[in-house]
This record gives structure tokens, C-alpha cells and sequence, in this order.
């Protein structure tokens, strides 16, 4: 069931907890039986925080956070968030890593998100944006700094979102 969060999130707050659910993915275990978690990229986490957004603003026309995206290279990046964990480079980030996600709601709301996205690998996240008009619209090669506006992500994604009877959220066409 999806719900809608009750308050406006920052992004890192958000962040967090998409890194705490991406630590719940478990992938198998190690030699001594201990679970060896997913963990998540900064570019995935940049991916995944755009559609928590867009899927927070088409289901619910409000913003999950406040903090601007932005067009870059690799498709859709929220600044603040991404100087926050650039000190990973290109490892993975696991929840020991962060603050505890606290707000059960929010984490809720994006474990749906996940559902739906978090299958996807950094690199056909980052497909998937660039074949859609919001990022396609906004960007300009080696040029950062171009805000995609929430208005356009929101309208472009109420096409593709709907809830069903108040209570899951599924897409109403291929996210491809």
C-alpha cells in the first residue's frame, strides 16, 4: 500500500532512508554466513531520488522535498544530496554509513518506490530518465546547473502513475 508522507522531507533525510532500504536488499551470503546487503551507488541513489519525487508529486501533487533537480550528464541529480555522499565515489553506501531513518511513513512510501525501481541497475536508471521528457527537455550537454522544473515532472508523470482504489500505486504504461 502506498501512502502519501505527512510532512516535506529533505532530500538527504530522504536519501537516507532510500540507502537503509537499499541495505535491506540482501544478495546472498558470505563465507561465514553473515548477509551481504545491496547497498547503493550515489548515481543509483540520484535516480532513485528523482522517481521518489516524481512518483510523490504525480500520485499526490506534492513534493516529497524541496531541493531542486537538476539536468546533468547522467540524467536527473539532486546538488545537495550528491556533495553529501561524493566522498563514495563510485562504492557502494550502506546504512552504517548514514543517519537511522526514523520516519516510518516516508519509508513506507519509498519501499513502493522501490518496488518499481530499485531493480533497476545505476545505468539503466540513468536510460530510463534520458528517455523521458522531463530531463530530455532540460538538458544541455556538460551544462549543469539546469533545474528541471518539479511542475514538468509532476505533469509528465501523472500519465504514468496512477493509485488503484486508494490504496497501491502501479504505472499505467512501460517506464521505458
Amino acid at each position: 500500500m502506498i501512502t502519501q508522507t505527512t510532512k516535506e522531507h529533505s532530500a538527504v533525510e530522504v536519501a537516507n532512508c532510500l540507502i537503509s532500504i537499499a541495505d535491506e536488499q540482501i544478495l546472498g551470503t558470505d563465507a561465514s554466513g553473515n548477509p551481504i546487503t545491496e547497498g547503493i551507488s550515489n548515481l543509483k541513489l540520484q535516480k532513485m531520488l528523482y522517481f521518489a519525487e516524481a512518483t510523490h508529486l504525480a500520485l499526490f501533487d506534492k513534493q516529497l522535498f524541496s531541493e531542486e533537480i537538476q539536468a546533468w550528464d547522467l540524467g536527473p541529480v539532486v546538488p545537495a544530496v550528491y556533495s553529501s555522499f561524493s566522498k563514495f565515489g563510485d562504492k557502494q553506501i550502506h546504512s552504517a554509513d548514514v543517519e537511522e531513518c526514523s520516519d516510518e511513513t516516508l519509508k513506507l512510501f519509498l519501499k513502493e518506490v522501490w518496488k518499481v525501481f530499485g531493480k533497476y541497475s545505476a545505468s539503466e536508471l540513468v536510460n530510463i530518465s534520458h528517455n523521458h521528457a522531463p530531463w530530455k527537455n532540460n538538458y544541455k550537454a556538460g551544462t549543469k546547473n539546469i533545474v528541471i522544473p518539479k511542475e514538468e515532472i509532476a505533469n509528465f508523470y501523472k500519465g504514468l502513475f496512477k493509485l488503484n482504489h486508494g490504496e497501491s500505486a502501479r504505472h499505467e504504461r512501460s517506464m521505458v
